[in-house]
């Protein structure tokens, strides 16, 4: 009894120290996420501050043009004068434009980082196609962010953040066909503690993908694969398929997230809805117990 006592305080003090490290790690990163976001939001200001000194070139210019109109003189010079002046405007306007479009596009290319980034310190998976999908990049460009996660990876020595880099390419599970994503999804289940799976057939499975058991707890769950939000009809779906086949529990897993009127829905029913996020936690848990993933 001593020994196992000894056992248990031993295993809770290691995760203690497991949480209080990670605690220290989310606070670097907060900390250094933190500075990106106040370095372009210096950087947007000072385009916020040059677009402003434009408008008011622009407002002078307009005044300039103003007076010369009024001012009268010779026709051709006056031509000549207007025509000067309303080209540069013009210049100013384009210019204006042109540091709007390229500071909309350096945020939007950051946002769409920082979730990459967060993806894979979630799922801990980093693959070359992962990153060309996400990034709209090419093969090259996909590697030279591989060996910037992989040299940061190593400068930080964090031993609570496991990353695994695979530099050929697989199927992600958003690239995946309806059957295969099912077939996916309950390989990440089995990985996860459930039992007793069964994929239904294709033809007449009631809204039903599959079947599981966990802790004594029955499932019917549909898997939907799209690229939208998963709307009411699935949550009405599984409602059905659930009493059909006499299973305690409702399940709709996502590789998207859920509409409002389907988390409506759910509610009314009893339905549970595992969406994009849930999807990763699964992954990042059958990594975490060595299991790993397709």
């Amino acid at each position: 009894m001593a020994n196992d006592r000894d056992m248990l305080i031993s295993k809770l003090q290691n995760e203690i120290l497991e949480l209080r490290s990670l605690n220290m790690w989310y606070k670097e990163e907060h900390e250094r996420i933190g500075a990106i976001f106040k370095t372009w939001e210096q950087t947007l200001n000072e385009y916020r501050e040059k677009i402003a000194t434009l408008e008011g070139d622009k407002e002078n210019l307009a005044l300039e043009l103003q007076k010369t109109k009024m001012g009268g003189g010779d026709e051709s010079d006056l031509k000549r004068t207007v025509d000067g002046l309303k080209s540069r405007i013009a210049a100013r306007e384009d210019e204006i434009k042109r540091l709007d479009a390229y500071y909309k596009r350096v945020l939007k290319d950051q946002e769409v980082k920082n979730a990459l980034f967060n993806e894979i310190i979630i799922t801990g998976e980093a693959t070359l196609t992962l990153v060309m999908e996400r990034l709209g990049c090419d093969d090259e460009q996909a590697n030279q962010y591989l060996d910037g996660l992989e040299a940061w990876l190593d400068k930080r020595q964090k031993k609570d953040i496991k990353v695994r880099i695979t530099r050929g390419r697989f199927r992600h599970y958003d690239n995946m066909e309806g059957i295969e994503f099912e077939q996916f999804c309950a390989g990440l289940l089995k990985k996860n503690g459930f039992s007793g799976l069964e994929e239904t057939s294709c033809g007449g499975d009631h809204g039903v993908d599959i079947l599981a058991e966990k802790d004594g707890v029955t499932y019917a769950i549909q898997c939907k694969r799209l690229s939208a939000n998963v709307g009411n009809k699935a949550v009405q779906e599984i409602y059905s398929g659930k009493d059909f086949y006499k299973r305690h529990v409702g399940v709709v897993l996502t590789n998207q997230n859920f509409t409002a009127n389907a988390k409506e829905a759910a509610e009314r029913t009893g339905i549970v809805l595992w969406d994009r996020a849930q999807l990763n936690k699964f992954i990042y848990a059958a990594r975490e117990k060595g299991t790993g993933i397709e």
